[in-house]
């Protein structure tokens, strides 16, 4: 979980016996957040669980992982809500369980919203720690080496080697030309040098949506985590482009070299177009449909990372597969 989550935490391990002799706010069991439960016990401890649950004073969530559908009704019986989805059973603290019995209601996603809803900017969410990171991890990716071939991974789209579908395929083709690379981060296997980068971006879309309320009421996924290279002659400036599917997206600026002139995001409110003039490490978070681009590079280079939320699950190769 990394240095600065342990940090926060203090982990305490009950057996069966154990547990149900200690009570909540004890000096060995002090009053607890969450507790997560093996699922062969579930049942057994359901008592002593809803005890846990009622006397925190705090709130504490219980989570458990159980594919044993027919547990969750002996589990149910005593608790307001349970959210059993994918072998996940969640309790949800005393306090809030009316509000998960009424999720709140999903706000359409539609383009008249996503145009009216002005773009978050976040100054200096990556730090310079959090920048040498990045760079290091850069410094091993294929499209950053002598090893890089353009041929290649354009060779997909026009011979058949499909990685799922002509969507993907489409999206690798375009994303492996040097003018404008791509490189899927949530598609490469040992991602942990990135994890605070990644949190840190994942908490800058939740804090950013208190503005437009999209997220609350919707199953939420990554949907890609990409790192963005341009040379000259790179630009992404289709008028409409939008991030379509997707809910929130994060762009950040990792850098610019001294002498790069264009290459500046810009978003789109009505007919106007308005630039975002970012610093290495600052972030812009926006409506994923709000259309948006990013204007040529006419000499040097620059940098991003970008990070969509959607709905729909999990992907493993690109924004389409």
């Amino acid at each position: 979980m990394g240095e600065e989550v342990e940090a926060l935490l203090r982990w305490e391990l009950l057996g069966k016996v154990t547990a149900e002799d200690e009570t909540v706010g004890t000096e060995r069991f002090l009053d607890p957040t969450v507790v997560l439960v093996a699922a062969g016990v579930l049942a057994s401890t359901s008592s002593w669980l809803r005890s846990v649950w009622e006397r925190s004073r705090h709130g504490v969530r219980i989570i458990a992982c159980t594919q044993a559908q027919s547990m969750l009704t002996e589990i149910a019986q005593g608790f307001e809500v349970l959210d059993a989805s994918e072998g996940l059973l969640v309790v949800p603290p005393r306090h809030l369980a009316q509000d998960w019995a009424t999720p709140p209601e999903k706000i359409p996603v539609t383009l008249s919203f996503a145009d009216s809803a002005e773009p978050a900017v976040m100054k200096g969410l990556l730090d310079a720690e959090d920048l040498r990171t990045v760079w290091e991890f850069v410094g091993t990716l294929p499209c950053e080496t002598e090893n890089w071939d353009e041929e290649a991974a354009v060779s997909g789209i026009l011979f058949g080697e499909s990685t799922g579908g002509v969507c993907a395929d489409s999206e690798d083709a375009f994303h492996g030309l040097r003018e404008h690379r791509v490189v899927h981060l949530h598609g490469i296997e040992d991602q942990r040098p990135l994890r605070r980068v990644r949190a840190k971006l994942l908490r800058a879309l939740y804090v950013a949506d208190t503005k437009w309320h999209i997220l609350p009421g919707r199953p939420v996924f990554v949907r890609s985590f990409e790192y963005h290279s341009y040379e000259v002659g790179g630009s992404v400036m289709d008028p409409e482009h939008r991030d379509a599917g997707s809910l929130l997206t994060i762009s950040v600026l990792l850098g610019r070299s001294d002498d790069c002139e264009g290459g500046i995001l810009r978003t789109r409110c009505g007919d106007v177009w308005s630039s975002c003039v970012l610093s290495p490490g600052d972030a812009v978070v926006f409506v994923s449909e709000k259309r948006h681009n990013v204007t040529p590079i006419t000499c040097g280079t620059r940098q991003s990372m970008v990070m969509e939320l959607w709905e729909h699950g999990k992907t493993f190769h690109n924004r389409h597969a």
